[in-house]
């Protein structure tokens, strides 16, 4: 690839685009637990319809689903934890001075520079750990659980958005991106 002109971004984060990336952070974090959740939670569904459209209550397992019943509040958990939470959350982290001020991103084919308002990073290529192109944003994973968002609407065009998918697509092996 030839070098081009660096792409340079200035981003202040809106409330929804916090959330968003809160609640892919969340869910990527307690993936192995949501999971479990999911099976343990549709057996639990599957049991209580077959009780429900076949009564029949001298049987054990008709037995165990109405001493379980108080579990159906346990489901509720993972939806706090993924989607209440980073509600929750997504208003004290826009508090944070560095965002409230807007961050400064450059991309190039020797890495990105960001700026705050309180500082300056320059990172190379191998910093980022993977990076996934959501329709609004590019979500760029420095940890497995530490992800910053590129808003797409930031760009002034859509040519801008090829030009950064193209450099995620020669530089993050882990670049899970549109065709375009």
């Amino acid at each position: 690839m030839q070098d081009q002109a660096p792409i340079s971004l200035y981003i202040k984060l809106k409330y929804w685009e916090v959330y968003r990336l809160n609640v892919v952070l969340t869910a990527t974090l307690f993936r192995k637990v949501l999971y479990i959740w999911g099976f343990v939670a549709l057996l639990w569904l599957a049991l209580s319809l077959l009780l429900l459209f076949r009564p029949s209550p001298e049987h054990d397992w008709a037995v165990i689903m109405q001493n379980t019943s108080p579990l159906k509040w346990v489901f509720g958990l993972p939806v706090l934890f993924v989607f209440i939470l980073p509600l929750l959350s997504a208003r004290r982290v826009l508090r944070d001075e560095a965002l409230k001020r807007g961050v400064g991103y450059q991309f190039s084919d020797s890495g990105f520079h960001v700026e705050t308002a309180v500082s300056k990073t320059d990172f190379t290529w191998a910093a980022i750990h993977r990076v996934s192109e959501m329709r609004s944003a590019f979500l760029v994973f420095t940890k497995p659980n530490i992800a910053f968002t590129i808003p797409k609407r930031c760009f002034e065009s859509s040519q801008g958005v090829a030009a950064l998918r193209e450099l995620f697509r020669v530089h993050v092996p882990r670049a899970k991106l549109r065709r375009d």
